[in-house]
């Protein structure tokens, strides 16, 4: 269910009181000026050349929505199963509708781990028709056999939209490399600031990224590989994306223990803004060819129990 901005719960509020008082008093008429900023003043608008990702708090899991002007990408839908358990229905859902997306115009599945792909169980036949990209193509055919066609994100060419560059990192890995190792590394670049969201990706893969081109890693923000457990964020992998702001998908009290403290003091080492999605709700990560400003939900919608 999306939630109603508290400004226009307080205008709603006074609309109703003013509607309520008795025939005659001017404060019903007063009522009418409430109407156009409740129905007409939405929330801002992106205009070409400006990028919005927001890092949804989907528990132990991803589920990543990008959008630019007049498109709209989703990587990743959080945990879910076959029995009903979704956080793509729960969750990523709300979030578009809240957004006013009906459907996304592409799908990233980054690989097919239970946490990234099992809340696309609810929305399979919603989203059917949508091209999906995935990194591990074969996994992800059998998990969801319904699926007409899947395309290979590490075999898939860089795309613009609205003045907004989308380019999947990195050569195809062998079949035999792991499925984390496999995961798409997604980079949404505006002049020289970025977002880089790099799925699972453990040292091995980080290591071949690095030979291939350490300069394309480079990024303003960076979603952090593998939830930040000790199989990935190599040292060089960090110093390679330098990025501004570092990104946690984690559920709370875990029982992996991600992110695991070493890992989060090798990030603190580099000066960078950390944040946990269990800590702070849904990121929202605002670029334009200037600046990323970064907005933390339970920061803006605080509540007294958290």
């Amino acid at each position: 269910v999306a939630e109603i901005e508290e400004w226009k719960l307080i205008l709603i509020l006074i609309f109703i009181v003013l509607l309520l008082m008795p025939r005659g008093f001017i404060s019903r008429a007063m009522a009418l000026f409430l109407l156009p900023p409740l129905v007409f003043w939405n929330q801002h608008q992106l205009t070409a050349k400006e990028l919005k990702m927001t890092v949804l708090d989907v528990g132990m899991g991803t589920a990543v929505i990008l959008q630019t002007a007049h498109h709209s990408l989703v990587y990743d839908f959080g945990p879910g199963n076959e029995q009903g358990y979704s956080l793509g229905l729960w969750a990523v859902l709300p979030y578009m509708h809240n957004q006013g997306i009906d459907n996304p115009h592409r799908i990233v599945i980054s690989h097919a781990d239970q946490d990234h792909s099992g809340g696309f169980y609810a929305l399979q036949q919603k989203y059917e028709g949508i091209p999906l990209f995935s990194g591990t193509v074969p996994e992800v055919k059998h998990k969801f056999p319904e699926l007409q066609s899947i395309k290979d994100c590490h075999l898939t060419k860089s795309w613009m939209w609205d003045g907004v560059k989308f380019e999947f990192i990195g050569k195809q890995p062998e079949q035999s490399v792991s499925e984390n190792n496999r995961s798409c590394v997604l980079k949404v670049s505006l002049n020289e600031n970025s977002v880089l969201i790099s799925g699972d990706i453990e040292f091995d893969q980080e290591i071949q990224l690095i030979k291939e081109n350490p300069e394309i890693l480079r990024a303003t923000v960076l979603v952090v590989p593998h939830h930040g457990s000790e199989t990935s964020s190599s040292e060089a992998f960090i110093k390679a994306v330098d990025a501004d702001g570092i990104i946690f998908t984690t559920g709370y009290l875990n029982r992996w223990k991600f992110p695991r403290s070493k890992i989060v003091q090798r990030y603190a080492k580099t000066g960078a803004q950390l944040m946990q999605t269990d800590k702070t709700g849904a990121i929202q990560v605002y670029c334009s060819e200037v600046d990323c400003k970064i907005k933390k939900f339970r920061h803006q919608h605080p509540r007294l129990w958290y």
